[in-house]
């Protein structure tokens, strides 16, 4: 197969040598219009190309390299129109001198006659690379990836129409129609074709240029974008600028990777710089200097501070992240944590508790006082108790969690669960609560502490949880290191 394209190619690069600038940018501007045509069946071949990918766990960036649409495909039409203007390189005599002997020599640019592209994930660069193939006079071999063939294949025939259209050998543009990387080895390595390989790719399929090639190929370096911001930098400009350069398309080769910013443009706009990529999802990072600044903010939360049912609603607390007391993030109110929590988890709908239980050293994590056990429906910590300290806050907090509504705006099914009996070690109480549970894949890890509720609140959970087992644990000593089971699965042990 690979010796086929080699002969059909080189034999179509001898008329492509020969065409005059004229034909050329008639022929680019054919192939601009048929992908135009040919959107539809372009864009049914990509789809298959995203289908079949799923099971390649492609990167999201790789996933929207691959990916086309309208826009896009304009886009690649629009490309190939842009070529047209540009000087044919094909016979211009780029110097001239004459000898002592009175001998005229020219330096005159010409075709190599065959090229080789080997290229990742972007159909795009199909239609643009034999855009520069043709006006620079060269016959082309297309090597894509693996996971894109479907939707190259018809991008090819749409541009080899255009060639036949205006009487030249289709066989100018050639793909491999193979997804053996044997096939691409071979390749690299058809000195009797090919003149020259032209990679766009990562560092693996460089490092597999340098160790199997032996066509003469173009390597360059690994590349890094860089944006300098200088102090003369329009100030109203800056932040579209910055934005622009990394959100707008992030997987694409060209889009920002390194941000210099000159010392006193930092010192007026810096923190607007930073927050407006930190609130585009752009993960940052940053030199000494800044973080020392404490430009960036770290946002501290533990595992036990909140709670969610998985379709979009969340327990907290305002003791454990609105309190003085042992204050997580300064000056944070109610509307930040609600965003933050939106942005990262998708949360739409906030249930805010007041306290959390007594002997309680985090102040008000919400896994001691009340979990969700299904979407619908909420477990929660009951005082019966009227002289307990914890009466008066958890019977609060079940009055908020009856008016409460889940995201599509019903009321919740509320279990209550009763607190085990006071427990004090050294004098201290300390925070026992049944409801700092554990659901694992098919039991319950519940915490019991030899008191007289311990049984109670088993034949509730085996009321619930009927299909799991509940395991109890004594956690009448564990309890003295202020948790429970819950607690020790949000902790990692240092090693």
């Amino acid at each position: 197969m690979l010796n086929e394209i080699g002969i059909k190619a080189q034999k179509a690069s001898l008329q492509i040598a020969r065409l005059d600038t004229e034909l050329k940018n008639k022929i680019l501007l054919d192939m601009s219009e048929e992908l135009l045509k040919n959107q539809e069946n372009i864009l049914k071949a990509n789809l298959l190309d995203i289908e079949n990918s799923k099971d390649l766990k492609l990167s999201t960036a790789l996933t929207d390299r691959l990916t086309l649409n309208e826009e896009r495909i304009v886009g690649m039409s629009n490309g190939l129109k842009k070529i047209i203007p540009l000087n044919d390189p094909v016979g211009e005599v780029t110097s001239s001198w004459t000898t002592d002997d009175g001998l005229l020599i020219n330096k005159v640019r010409a075709s190599f006659g065959v090229i080789g592209v080997i290229y990742e994930a972007r159909p795009n660069v199909t239609s643009d690379v034999s855009g520069l193939c043709l006006k620079s006079g060269n016959a082309v071999i297309l090597r894509g990836s693996s996971y894109c063939l479907d939707s190259n294949k018809v991008i090819l025939q749409t541009l080899q129409n255009a060639l036949s259209k205006n009487q030249v050998d289709e066989n100018a543009i050639q793909i491999i129609d193979s997804k053996d990387r044997e096939d691409t080895i071979q390749f690299m390595q058809m000195t009797e074709y090919i003149d020259l390989i032209v990679p766009r790719g990562g560092k693996g399929l460089i490092q597999t240029l340098v160790e199997n090639a032996k066509v003469p190929f173009i390597l360059d370096g690994d590349g890094n974008v860089h944006l300098y911001i200088h102090s003369d930098a329009k100030k109203d400009n800056i932040v579209d600028i910055v934005i622009n350069s990394k959100v707008q398309r992030p997987g694409v080769c060209n889009a920002l990777e390194t941000l210099l910013i000159n010392a006193e443009v930092y010192k007026e706009m810096g923190e607007e710089i930073v927050n407006s990529l930190l609130k585009e999802d752009v993960e940052l990072y940053v030199d000494p200097i800044i973080k020392k600044k404490g430009r960036i903010r770290k946002i501290i939360m533990e595992g036990g501070a909140f709670d969610v049912n998985g379709s979009g609603t969340i327990l907290l607390t305002e003791e454990c992240l609105l309190s003085k007391i042992q204050e997580r993030n300064k000056n944070f109110k109610k509307k930040d944590y609600e965003k933050m929590f939106n942005k990262y988890l998708n949360i739409k709908n906030f249930i805010w508790l007041k306290k959390g239980i007594a002997g309680d050293d985090t102040h008000g994590h919400v896994d001691d006082i009340s979990r969700f056990v299904s979407r619908n429906t909420i477990m929660t910590a009951v005082e019966n108790n009227k002289k307990d300290i914890n009466y008066k806050n958890l019977n609060k907090n079940l009055n908020i969690l009856k008016e409460s509504k889940c995201e599509k705006g019903k009321k919740f099914k509320i279990i209550k669960v009763p607190m085990p009996s006071p427990i004090y070690i050294k004098n201290t109480r300390v925070p026992a609560s049944y409801m700092n549970f554990y659901i694992c894949n098919k039991k319950i890890i519940l915490p019991i502490f030899k008191v007289k509720e311990d049984n109670i609140a088993i034949k509730i959970f085996k009321n619930y949880f009927r299909n799991r087992k509940i395991e109890t644990v004594d956690c009448s000593k564990l309890i003295w290191g202020f948790g429970a089971i819950h607690c020790m699965t949000q902790q990692e042990p240092k090693i």
